[in-house]
C-alpha cells in the first residue's frame, strides 16, 4: 500500500465483537422454570429473580410468551377461588355435622332446654331465628 492510502484506512481499536459467548441467564432455556423477572424503570434494564442476571428485554418477552399458558392456570385458578369464596356459606358446617351426627346410629339428638334425647324424625319444623329471639325477649 502506498503511503496514501494507509492515511485513508481507519483503525477502530475501541469495539469488539464477540459471537461465542453462551447468554447470561439460562434459566428457561430446558424450560425448567417459569419466568419471573424484576424490571427496574429507572435503569430500563430486566432482571432473573432466580440467578439474579440482567436479561434481554426482548428475550424476557419471548419468555414470557411461551409461558402464556402457565399465567393463564393461575388466572383460572385465581377466579377459581373467588368463586369459591363467594359460594361459601357458613351454615352448611352445622347441616354438615348434623349430618355426620344422624350417620351413627347409636346416638341421638338432645332437647337444648330439656335435655332429653329424642329421635330425628321426631323434628317437626323449624322457625325463625329472629321470631325467637322476639320471644325470648318479650
Amino acid at each position: 500500500m502506498s503511503e496514501i492510502e494507509k492515511d485513508k484506512i481507519v483503525t477502530i481499536n475501541c469495539l469488539r465483537l464477540n459471537r461465542s459467548r453462551s447468554k447470561f441467564c439460562d434459566c428457561y432455556q430446558y424450560g425448567e422454570k417459569t419466568p419471573k423477572y424484576e424490571i427496574d424503570t429507572t435503569n430500563r434494564t430486566v432482571e432473573c429473580r432466580y440467578c439474579q442476571t440482567m436479561v434481554d428485554s426482548f428475550d424476557a418477552l419471548v419468555n414470557i410468551a411461551k409461558n402464556y399458558e402457565n399465567i393463564q392456570d393461575e388466572v383460572k385458578r385465581a377466579i377459581d377461588y373467588k368463586n369459591e369464596l363467594m359460594n361459601y356459606k357458613p351454615y352448611l358446617r352445622q347441616a354438615k355435622r348434623y349430618e355426620q351426627m344422624m350417620r351413627d346410629k347409636d346416638m341421638l339428638p338432645v332437647c337444648p332446654n330439656c335435655n332429653e334425647a329424642f329421635e330425628w324424625q321426631d323434628i317437626t319444623g323449624m322457625t325463625n331465628k329472629r321470631f325467637l329471639k322476639r320471644k325470648v325477649i318479650k
